[in-house]
């Protein structure tokens, strides 16, 4: 179980989601709202954060059965990536608009990573979930480990590029995962539904265009 490559590949996006949260608990409190807004608001900084990532975890939940979890994927990619260059460009003018929107922007994207993670691993191994979110937990584990590390040598800037290169790898790996995996019906239900749709009204339109000749035959 633990060398099974589609397990490998996820790995780096449970890396991802332990990095994603030992950035926002142990650098960005620190460093990016204490600097900018006092200590007294890292409470209501993280609050807000939480509130974000619980909100975004329920939400995706659900519309996960409509929307395809690739394109969600992607979307929290770029926010994150978005997040990230934005963090390495800030000179940390003190701001409480745009250190609470980042927070909701990370909470969000971090509540995508945690939820989609843990369920496609459900999908992919459904008779060995057990030994499977283990090794999950494990890389998980891991990334937050690595995180917390590298706050603590106040190495922002290279916590940033790695989060950066991170990003990008988990998400081609996990692209790799998902169309080796699973089916077009799987990948793109709302697509191939919409195909489904469409075929069958034009089914019906051809074929009361036909009865329609015939009766005037």
């Amino acid at each position: 179980m633990f060398l099974e490559w589609r397990l490998i590949f996820l790995g780096f996006m449970f890396v991802c989601s332990g990095l994603v949260q030992s950035f926002a608990y142990g650098v960005f409190a620190k460093e990016y709202v204490t600097n900018c807004l006092g200590v007294s608001q890292v409470g209501f900084v993280l609050l807000v954060l939480g509130l974000s990532n619980a909100l975004t975890s329920g939400v995706v939940g659900k519309i996960v059965k409509y929307v395809p979890r690739l394109v969600i994927v992607l979307i929290a990619t770029s926010i994150n990536v978005g997040l990230t260059v934005f963090l390495l460009l800030w000179e940390r003018i003190p701001s409480y608009l745009m250190v609470f929107l980042f927070a909701i922007g990370w909470g969000f994207t971090g509540g995508v990573w945690n939820t989609l993670s843990s369920s496609f691993v459900g999908i992919l191994y459904p008779m060995e979930s057990e030994p499977a979110y283990s090794v999950a937990r494990m890389w998980q584990a891991f990334g937050l480990a690595v995180g917390f590390v590298m706050s603590y040598f106040n190495s922002q800037a290279a916590f940033l590029y790695l989060l950066l290169g991170l990003l990008l790898i988990t998400t081609v790996l996990y692209i790799v995962v998902e169309f080796k995996s699973q089916s077009r019906t799987q990948i793109f239900p709302c697509l191939i539904f919409c195909v489904r749709e469409t075929a069958a009204a034009s089914s019906i339109e051809e074929e009361e265009l036909v009865a329609r000749t015939e009766s005037g035959l």
